[in-house]
């Protein structure tokens, strides 16, 4: 709606002027951008479902989340954006996608021709079916199952086109796009290198499990069967490290075994009547 001569506006659905009414709020839509108060798509959309575009002589048809607030003063800016947003979103090629710059630049002189297209209005339907054939070749197209026969007809038909995912795109409107190289499957990571996990050192059997060695009174502790506790693997874990020497300090061992030896000899000196040799 083009702003009045007074510099005044004017909802095109219902007349009423920004000047009678301050807090006026108008909304467009990503269509055919007419701009219409937050009032009359109230009223239009009361009854739910789809309507058509309140605008006089428009035929257009939207859902009423299809209105927003305008973000831009200037209406073809706002549109410019939007057509950008659009196409940008689903011809979202970068450079590396390409065999060479040149096939880079005709993909973004095609895309830019896209732009004007449905910018300006020259072959606009082409343009948009060139992008719907393209949405519809890659699997872009996520079509709605409301249960009518067209919507079956529809769904049947997506889900029997097969898409071959190592060709780039199989429409055929961009063109010098690198192949799709599938990478070969890797093996298993194994964060030992191929290196033996088997125990050298010991063997624990059921049978050794079952004598009395000492195993019940820990394998019958409350605070030892809690879920998820495997007592198997926590004696394999403990013997692991016995053998591997984790958790043994040389140094506090020696000392322990001197500070040991000199309370004997002290001992003993004094049991036989002699000096304190230390």
């Amino acid at each position: 709606m083009e702003a009045l001569a007074d510099g005044d506006e004017q909802c095109p659905a219902c007349l009423t002027r920004k000047s009678a009414s301050p807090n006026l709020r108008f909304k467009i839509n990503n269509k055919c951008y007419h701009r219409i108060c937050e009032s009359c798509i109230d009223r239009v959309y009361a009854s739910g479902g789809q309507h058509t575009c309140p605008y006089p002589h428009c035929k257009n048809t939207f859902w009423k989340n299809a209105w927003r607030t305008q973000t831009f003063e200037d209406l073809n800016v706002e549109k410019e954006i939007n057509i950008r947003r659009d196409i940008y979103s689903t011809l979202n090629k970068d450079e590396d996608d390409f065999i060479n710059k040149r096939a880079y630049d005709d993909f973004l002189e095609l895309r830019e021709m896209f732009v004007m297209n449905l910018l300006l209005g020259t072959e606009a339907q082409a343009t948009r079916r060139k992008l719907n054939e393209y949405k519809e070749a890659n699997g872009l197209v996520r079509h709605k199952d409301d249960g009518s026969a067209a919507s079956k007809s529809k769904t049947k038909r997506t889900s029997t086109t097969t898409v071959d995912h190592n060709y780039p795109d199989q429409s055929g409107l961009i063109e010098g796009l690198k192949k799709i190289v599938v990478p070969d499957v890797l093996p298993p990571y194994d964060p030992l290198e191929g290196m033996p996990i088997h125990k050298d050192y010991f063997t624990i059997t059921d049978d050794g499990m079952d004598m009395d060695t000492g195993y019940e009174q820990y394998k019958k502790d409350d605070m030892l069967t809690v879920e998820g506790y495997d007592f198997r693997e926590a004696l394999e874990e403990s013997l692991t490290r016995a053998f591997a020497g984790l958790g043994v300090f040389v140094q506090v061992e020696k000392s322990n075994t001197l500070a040991d030896h000199a309370t004997k000899v002290a001992a003993a000196a004094t049991a036989v009547g002699l000096d304190d040799p230390f």
